[in-house]
């Protein structure tokens, strides 16, 4: 069974500390390498998939598998609830988490087509409280290169990404957004909220 969500308001103290999280006060110095490790191996990987020639629906796969390889899917679902995470059963929580996995995943497989090609190029990183940011620029085929901000954090023993920014604008907030407009539309029905991303 999957641990409780994090609620939106600790995922927030994560640039305050995030002790609500149990994740240290201080970034250890052998985290900064593996945030940089974890990253190039995820660029990595989104190549392969993303250049590979199998059908629309194994990129869906390919990307829902990197979601679950590379990122912390509990931190960011429990952050886009926001407050109406603490009020889901066990079981609501698994299945929303489900579901959102297979959200993002049919959303950023399409998405993702666009750095089929291009190179990840870490230019520095740092810790930021309790986590690691990593500074890098995506080297595009077929446009000027962009600034990717990688928001990575052990927790469990695990390293992973809980946010990307591209040119400033990041994945957290977006979803934070779509999630929240949904959950007012459905008068914070999660079972209306889960029908609805089955469709998006």
């Amino acid at each position: 069974m999957s641990a409780p969500f994090v609620t939106r308001r600790d995922a927030l103290r994560l640039g305050l500390g995030a002790l609500a999280l149990g994740l240290p006060g201080t970034v250890r110095a052998d985290a900064i390498a593996a945030a940089e490790a974890l990253v190039l191996s995820f660029s990595d990987e989104l190549q392969r998939v993303v250049a590979g020639s199998g059908s629309a629906a194994a990129r869906v796969s390919g990307v829902r598998t990197l979601l679950e390889r590379f990122t912390n899917l509990s931190l960011i679902a429990g952050s886009v609830l926001g407050p109406t995470g603490r009020t889901l059963s066990r079981g609501e929580q698994q299945m929303f988490l489900d579901t959102f996995t297979g959200y993002l995943a049919r959303k950023y497989a399409s998405r993702f087509t666009e750095l089929r090609g291009a190179s990840l190029e870490v230019l520095r990183s740092q810790p930021v409280n309790s986590y690691v940011e990593v500074l890098a620029r995506a080297n595009l085929t077929t446009r000027a290169p962009l600034n990717v901000q990688f928001l990575v954090v052990e927790r469990g023993g695990r390293t992973a990404i809980f946010d990307v920014r591209v040119e400033g604008y990041g994945l957290l907030r977006a979803e934070r957004d779509e999630i929240g407009a949904l959950i007012d539309s459905n008068q914070g029905r999660i079972d209306a909220v889960i029908a609805a991303l089955r469709t998006m």
